[in-house]
Parts: structure tokens; sequence; C-alpha cells
């Protein structure tokens, strides 16, 4: 029973300081589906994207250049493209479509 509190807290913690959950899965050697049952159980919720490694890769240099972590840049990007409605101008889309 021990183990199994301890891997529910590390997973915790890991999602907490945004590792993903594949990620947190392999290192505790348990299955994708435990560590969405773990952040459930701990009332944490997490979006499940597939973000290119490139483009997680800048991300994460960008955060860290910053002093934030990935997932707190993240929020705050998005955070402001929706409060700015700023969809265009980040998409750059012409006007008429994709």
């Amino acid at each position: 029973m021990t183990a199994r509190i301890d891997r529910r807290e590390m997973a915790t913690g890991m999602l907490l300081a945004g590792r993903t959950p594949r990620d947190i899965a392999r290192r505790l050697r348990v299955r994708p589906s435990a560590i969405a049952a773990y952040a459930r159980d701990g009332g944490i919720e997490y979006f499940k994207t597939h973000i290119p490694e490139r483009v997680l890769m800048r991300l994460q240099a960008e955060a860290a250049r910053r002093g934030l972590s990935d997932r707190a840049l993240a929020r705050q990007l998005l955070t402001k493209i929706v409060e700015d409605d700023l969809f265009d101008a980040v998409l750059d889309e012409e006007e008429g479509g994709a």
C-alpha cells in the first residue's frame, strides 16, 4: 500500500511540475491511465495535448529564460491570446479562410 501512495504522490508532484502524463508513466513504470486516475483523484486537471517535440523544446527554453515553468508560460500565452483577442494576429490568417 505504501508504494501505491508514494507513486500517487510522486505522480501528482510531477504533474504539478509540468511533466507529461506519458513521461510520468514511463518514469514510474505504470500505465498512462494510472496517471490520469491519480490526477483525477488529486483534483488536478490537465489538457491532453500532442505538442511536437521541437515546439515543446522551444517553449521550455523560453520559459526557462523567463524563470517560468513551461506550463506557466503556456498558460500566460493562452490567457493573453484569449483576453486580448489575438487569434488572427497569432495565426496570421488571411481574411476568408486559412
